[in-house]
This record gives C-alpha cells, sequence and structure tokens, in this order.
C-alpha cells in the first residue's frame, strides 16, 4: 500500500514540475533552433563542464546573431579550460570575417597556450 502511495505521489508530482532534460549534443541542437536565447543562458550560468561546454558553444555559433556571439562565445575565448577556447573558436567559423572576431583570433593566436587552440585558428585564418 505504501508503495503504491509512494508511486501516485511521485506521478501527480511530476504533473506539476518539469524537469529539464539532461544537458548534452542533442539538447543543445534543440535548442539552438527553438530557444537560442535559453541555450546562451546554459552557457553563461557556467554550470555545464568543460566537454558539455564546448559541444553548447559550437552549436549556438552555428545559429546565433553576432551579437549573442558577441556576448558569449568571444567572451570563452579566454576560458580556463583549452576545449573550451577551442570550441569558441569553432563557435566563431561564421563571424571570422568580423574585424572584431579577427582582431580576438589573432591576439589569442600569439598569446594561447594551448597548441591545439592555435593551431585551429591558424587553420581557420588560413581558410580565408
Amino acid at each position: 500500500m505504501i508503495n503504491m502511495f509512494k508511486k501516485f505521489f511521485s506521478w501527480f508530482f511530476s504533473l506539476f514540475v518539469k524537469s529539464e532534460p539532461k544537458p548534452c549534443e542533442s539538447y543543445f541542437q534543440k535548442l539552438a533552433y527553438e530557444s537560442p536565447e535559453k541555450l546562451e543562458l546554459y552557457i553563461r550560468r557556467s554550470y555545464l563542464n568543460p566537454s558539455q561546454l564546448t559541444f553548447a558553444i559550437e552549436i549556438l555559433g552555428d545559429t546565433c546573431s553576432y551579437q549573442i556571439a558577441d556576448r558569449t562565445i568571444i567572451p570563452m575565448l579566454w576560458h580556463e579550460s583549452p576545449i573550451v577556447r577551442e570550441g569558441a573558436v569553432y563557435g566563431l567559423r561564421r563571424f571570422i570575417t568580423n574585424p572584431t572576431v579577427s582582431e580576438c583570433l589573432n591576439s589569442i593566436l600569439k598569446a594561447d597556450p594551448s597548441p591545439g587552440v592555435r593551431q585551429v585558428i591558424k587553420d581557420m585564418l588560413s581558410d580565408l
């Protein structure tokens, strides 16, 4: 009887409480097309681990406006994790011709301690 009550209570409670799906690449893609502002919030709240953050940044960059990229992706070029910085570079690929973006990438190219990040920037800038 108690187990049945617990199941009923769980079910009833679930009707009123909407839980967020687990952050993952497919969820980020869904948000990028349906609600880019919500994806931006995921990134800016900084509760994602570096690999999740990298995917979120790259995916956001594929669909967002320059204004969102400017306030959300560009600051990630200075993130402590090299994988996140690399994701930010990929997230900015659509905006590479923007003078602010190319200037930031050239600065990062000269100063970033990660050879992987520097290589991604070199490859991206050489494609111009």
